[in-house]
């Protein structure tokens, strides 16, 4: 090296300070990298929600292990099982919030069965369903629960109007529309009776050939639909005697109803359909005793909740889905609905397009 040249010691050589970014703005940092507090309130506030979710989770999960234990044990679980998809749908949203708020792994799998059990019991009503094979006569029918003389007979009547069914059955049928439909002829045909001091009735376009009330619980016609005979059912099943205050659930009375009918309809040789407020949920062991010897046209051809009655006084919107159309082999539902107007009643009704096949 020259002489010319200075000489660099290591203690005269001082790097070049490096450029340092400052900390993004945050709600939990500030300028200096320093936790401002909101860090800390966002992990209190994650174990608060983490342990609250726990606990919903306890309460849907005692549900599901009584539900599958006895079906309908107990009050408790009898009532639960009418509110299954609220239940089920409350799940999915806390394993939602779960997910939000990064809650611990081992909550998440401790609230996975609501999710689970809601896609698994009525996740299938809303998937695409595929345009059924079917050759033959296609009518309508509805089933129609018009609450007696609590509702406007105006309106009922003007919904039956807009329905346009080919069959109707209503149950809680008020003398007032019987008579304004005979008066009116809006069915050439219309066969009631009696069950205890409710009036339940079959309004068909079809010739009914027979009827028949069966005692005093269910309302039975036989109509000829283009040269077939259909044998068609009207029930309102009783509802179960529930004593909120002594906490008690006696379904005698509903299964009682429920056996009969279909000891009737397993006689039967011709198609069969069951209209009716049956007075029980899909999550109901009564609705899987109707499922053994019945098709649930909605199950079959409709979309979503499929609500029908409110529930409770103070709901305005249906909550549960307890009225059917149900058919029999030879009977191929198209396309099956809840109707979008109540004409004043608790009940919507349902109308469903179906194929008889020859």
């Amino acid at each position: 090296m020259s002489d010319l040249q200075p000489k660099v010691t290591r203690s005269q050589y001082i790097p070049e300070k490096k450029q340092t970014s400052r900390p993004p703005t945050s709600p939990f940092y500030d300028e200096s990298g320093e936790d401002k507090g909101g860090l800390k309130l966002f992990r209190a506030l994650r174990m608060v929600i983490a342990a609250i979710l726990f606990f919903y989770g306890l309460i849907i999960n005692v549900y599901f292990a009584a539900h599958f234990a006895c079906w309908d044990c107990n009050f408790a679980v009898a009532q639960a099982n009418h509110f299954a998809v609220w239940i089920t749908l409350s799940g999915v949203l806390a394993f939602v919030l779960g997910l939000i708020f990064w809650i611990p792994k081992l909550v998440w799998l401790w609230l996975a069965p609501g999710p689970i059990l809601f896609l698994v019991w009525f996740g299938p009503n809303f998937l695409p369903k595929s345009e059924p094979d079917a050759n033959g006569f296609t009518f309508t029918a509805a089933t129609y629960n018009i609450q007696d003389e609590l509702g406007d007979t105006p309106q009922i009547y003007n919904n039956v109007v807009s329905i346009n069914a080919d069959i109707i059955a209503f149950q809680e049928m008020s003398p007032d529309l019987q008579t304004r439909i005979e008066t009116e002829q809006l069915y050439p045909y219309v066969v009631t009776g009696v069950r205890r001091s409710e009036l339940l009735g079959i309004a068909s376009r079809f010739p009914i050939l027979e009827n028949e009330m069966f005692d005093g619980q269910f309302l039975r016609a036989v109509v000829d639909m283009n040269g077939q005979r259909v044998v068609v059912y009207n029930l309102h099943a009783p509802n179960a005697d529930i004593d909120f205050g002594q906490r008690t659930f006696n379904d005698a009375e509903l299964n009682d109803s429920i056996k009969k009918v279909l000891e009737q309809i397993q006689q039967e040789s011709d198609p069969v359909l069951l209209l009716c407020d049956c007075n029980t949920t899909p999550r109901t062991r009564q609705y899987s005793w109707i499922q053994e010897v019945l098709d649930d046209s909605f199950a079959q051809q409709g979309s979503g909740f499929g609500h029908t009655h409110r529930g409770a006084d103070f709901v305005s919107f249906a909550t549960i889905r307890i009225d059917y159309i149900w058919h029999s082999d030879r009977l191929t539902p198209l396309e099956v609905g809840v109707w979008n107007d109540d004409g004043s009643s608790d009940h919507f009704p349902v109308r469903g397009q179906l194929v008889l096949e020859s």
